[in-house]
């Protein structure tokens, strides 16, 4: 069932315009390292540290970099980088307070170093989720290890990349792990949004057969705002890889076409940020 709250948060930070993302300079990894963290409201938040001041984070794979609260930024006393705007997945610009250069972050046994990130005001992310939140995990800070998300198990795991793909691999192009899929025998690309929470997301006027017409639902809150959003169910189905929704509900909201936490709940998604390879399967 769809839930019944108005709020939806979606992160919908993908395609910065200020800078190709790079990721961290360096990523001390021992072995495969289980991460710290809790999941809420369908989202996984990690605990880290930057220069011995701890935070939670949200684990974001429709953002492509890292990004930082400013006023956590500033607490930290980060010099940042001149100032600009970057580019939301609705296409919003919206303006940052520069970039700056973590030092160090450490997540669990994993140690991200001279990590590059975006400043950005993240009060309305920290609102939504009732919980404060010091920054995004994009995933360029990941390019140098495989990342694992568990979502039944509740867990990330980071571990060395392997020296060659495993099979079943679904490749993709660009910076966040945008990949083809069919909707009711239709193409559709669509993201792997950790940071959204429902099964899946288009944007409005998508023509198709609805088991339950869209209605109004409240609003979905984004780093641009809030914008209204409205819910349905397709009579159809959604088909990626070896994997089906049937009749699935539908946000429809600004943006790109994302598939989300719910529709990944019996899932586990493994990401090859550096050679753009996921893997999605069940545990």
């Amino acid at each position: 069932m769809p839930d019944p709250r108005p709020l939806l948060l979606a992160m919908l930070l993908a395609g910065c315009a200020i800078s190709p993302a790079r990721g961290p300079a360096r990523t001390e990894l021992a072995g495969p390292c289980q991460l710290p963290c809790q999941v809420r409201q369908g989202l996984f938040l990690l605990r880290g540290t930057i220069g011995g001041d701890s935070a939670t984070f949200l684990l974001d794979t429709g953002t492509d970099r890292m990004v930082l609260d400013e006023q956590f930024g500033l607490r930290l006393g980060l010099s940042p980088d001149g100032a600009g705007t970057v580019r939301t997945a609705a296409g919003h610009e919206l303006p940052h307070g520069g970039m700056v250069t973590l030092p160090r972050l450490q997540l669990g046994d994993a140690v991200f170093h001279e990590v590059p990130a975006s400043l950005l005001d993240l009060r309305e992310l920290s609102e939504s989720t009732g919980r404060r939140i010091g920054g995004i995990l994009g995933c360029d800070l990941f390019s140098a290890c495989e990342l694992e998300l568990d979502f039944p198990g509740r867990r990330v795991t980071v571990r060395p990349r392997p020296e060659a793909p495993r099979s079943g691999a679904i490749p993709y192009s660009g910076t966040i792990p945008t990949v083809a899929a069919m909707l009711d025998g239709k193409p559709l690309d669509v993201l792997i949004d950790t940071g959204f929470q429902r099964t899946l997301a288009l944007p409005p006027g998508t023509a198709h057969s609805w088991r339950r017409p869209p209605r109004p639902d409240g609003e979905l809150v984004t780093v641009a705002g809030a914008a209204a959003k409205s819910l349905g169910r397709l009579a159809g189905a959604l088909h990626l890889g070896e994997h089906r929704w049937t009749d699935p509900w539908v946000t429809l909201a600004p943006g790109s076409a994302k598939l989300g936490a719910q529709a990944l709940r019996e899932l586990v998604l493994t990401l090859d940020v550096a050679a753009g390879l996921l893997w999605l399967q069940r545990r």
